[in-house]
């Protein structure tokens, strides 16, 4: 989607399900990548910030950016993170392990001791951050020719807040500048992949006996198949038909015959059947990793894929059963209020968490956990998914001009009373009929996140229509004050 007053350049594409928010030019020639939400200029020249919102750096090298402009940006996330230890991990194939190998000797450069991964698994790195105790890392995803960078700091957790500012500041101030002295120690762990499935392999509950169903079908880049294979016989799982990742790829993109697959028109997933196995039993679990993002998706009962909140409550679930007892299960700031029931239903105790704050995503995690738990509880997945609360929820995103966030959400918490709380990053609002609202300002952005729930999704749009009439207006009033 392109907003009214939004601009592109020459030869500039917008992938299906990115948005391009009002006011934001797109110069000649620039991709915004599949559910990328571009709120600024992309630019990358001329003093404009080449990364996304949570400090990723995303295009191709040579012709989106240079290898100094590369350079550059391993300096300015360097600087972003405290002293130690830099983890530095890659997806296997084209420009990614040049890229890890550029950004190791980046690194080096200005003193950081690196953990070089070599190629790793998708979430190996931040899972590795946490593991070595060391300061941050860099974890570099390839979908073609174009790759993602991205930043974690301490514990693995994603850029957020005052981290991103810090990266902002040192990509104006040219990154960090070369101090005298040895270049930084590199120390090499190729074991890294057995290391992360070994503790995969410790966290889950049956015995590889146990798992004979399901089976698992999984879609991804090409060059991770050998990876995931030995991810599936390390833990005992079976691996079915496994392929690339085609639903990332929008029909007509010239580079989607790069990754070694064709084009899936109808998008992810639809042509998956999600009755009964073969036997009767249960159906195989059908999933994907995604490319540039670390996330994954997995299908439903219809064969679509799961909406967000529905795998987030999976998520929730599948964390509940298997983090440690005593450990409060981590819960998203904008995630929606039903997931906390999951927690509660299962005694356990939760806490909401920024951006910056929560762990970074491990899909293979999440599909590990959710395999094991089938193979226990002998259910199938659209049993599984029938006893999650019903989520109902409606999003956007609206302007909130930098002037104005203070007063205005002043102005809003008076507007519900005793309806308005407090939360980690914004506001929460209940409505006199239950309905709850999100809203959550974008840090260091003109815009806001708003959410809204309900009993059914014709409620929770309504409510959100009336959001931002109210945001309208105060904003108004705001800007006339």
């Amino acid at each position: 989607a392109v907003y009214h007053g939004a601009a592109l350049g020459t030869g500039a594409r917008v992938a299906r399900e990115a948005e391009v928010q009002p006011g934001v030019r797109i110069w000649p020639g620039r991709w915004v990548a599949p559910g990328a939400l571009a709120t600024r200029n992309l630019v990358w020249s001329g003093g404009g910030l080449p990364f996304a919102e949570d400090g990723s750096l995303e295009g191709r090298i040579g012709v989106d950016w240079t290898v100094e402009e590369l350079l550059r940006y391993a300096g300015a996330a360097a600087a972003a993170l405290p002293p130690g230890e830099v983890v530095v991990g890659a997806d296997p194939g084209g420009t990614a392990p040049l890229i890890r190998e550029l950004l190791v000797g980046g690194l080096r450069l200005l003193g950081r001791p690196v953990a070089d991964l070599g190629s790793v698994l998708p979430g190996v790195t931040a899972w590795a951050v946490g593991h070595r105790r060391a300061a941050g890392g860099l974890q570099i995803l390839r979908d073609g020719p174009v790759v993602r960078v991205l930043p974690l700091g301490p514990g693995g957790c994603p850029f957020g807040g005052e981290r991103l500012r810090k990266l902002e500041q040192a990509w104006r101030d040219q990154g960090a500048a070369l101090p005298p002295g040895e270049p930084g120690p590199v120390t090499p762990w190729p074991g890294a992949t057995q290391a992360y499935l070994a503790s995969l392999r410790a966290e889950l509950l049956a015995e590889p006996g146990q798992r004979r169903q399901p089976a698992v079908e999984l879609t991804t880049t090409p060059d991770r198949l050998p990876l995931l294979e030995e991810w599936a016989g390390a833990l005992g799982f079976r691996l079915l038909r496994p392929g690339w990742d085609a639903g990332d790829r929008e029909a007509g993109d010239p580079r989607a015959g790069e990754a070694g697959g064709p084009v899936a028109v109808a998008g992810k997933a639809r042509h998956l059947d999600a009755g009964r196995g073969q036997g009767g039993g249960p159906a195989p679990v059908r999933a994907g990793i995604g490319a540039l993002h670390p996330g994954w998706w997995l299908a439903g009962p219809t064969g679509e894929p799961l909406p967000e909140e529905v795998l987030q409550s999976l998520e929730l679930l599948l964390a509940c059963r298997y983090l440690p007892a005593g450990e409060p299960v981590p819960i998203p700031a904008a995630a929606p209020v039903a997931l906390e029931a999951v927690c509660t239903g299962w005694g356990r105790r939760w806490r909401r968490v920024e951006p910056g704050e929560a762990p970074a995503e491990e899909p293979l995690r999440h599909l590990s956990r959710l395999l094991d738990h089938l193979a226990l509880s002998g259910c199938g997945l659209a049993e599984l998914l029938a006893g999650l609360p019903p989520v109902r929820l409606a999003r956007a995103t609206v302007a909130l001009p930098w002037e104005s966030r203070p007063r205005l959400l002043r102005a809003l918490a008076e507007a519900f009373g005793e309806g308005a709380q407090p939360i980690a990053g914004g506001l929460r609002l209940t409505a006199p009929d239950g309905c709850t609202l999100t809203v959550l300002p974008v840090p260091h952005q003109p815009l806001c996140r708003i959410y809204a729930e309900a009993a059914d999704r014709r409620r929770a749009e309504e409510e959100m229509g009336r959001l931002r009439q109210i945001l309208g207006g105060l904003g108004q009033q705001v800007q006339e004050a």
